[in-house]
């Protein structure tokens, strides 16, 4: 997750690398914090298409990923006050 961070989160490749991290089925607790972060990562860039992937039926992280997800969101300096306050909202009902 880290390379997707920093070579592919562009336009060109962020529908891809959204995908790939929603396919990434893993136990081992390291890699379920790397996707956390990188989805807290693609928030603070490209916070509608993250929020649009985060509320649909098209997201398969597993619980604790997801929720990891949201805290790594809400705990980041990169992602506006506004898209912390969704996700505040979001967490309320998981």
């Amino acid at each position: 997750t880290t390379l997707f961070r920093s070579h592919y989160l562009n336009d060109e490749y962020i529908d891809k690398v959204i995908k790939i991290l929603d396919k990434l089925n893993t136990e081992d607790y390291y890699s379920r914090m790397g996707v956390a972060w990188a989805i807290a990562t693609i928030m603070g860039k490209y916070p509608e298409k993250c929020l649009k992937y985060l509320n649909s039926k098209d997201c398969h992280l597993d619980k604790m990923t997801y929720n990891k997800s949201l805290q790594k969101i809400r705990e980041s300096l990169k992602v506006s006050k506004s898209c912390i306050h969704l996700i505040l909202l979001i967490s309320s009902f998981s």
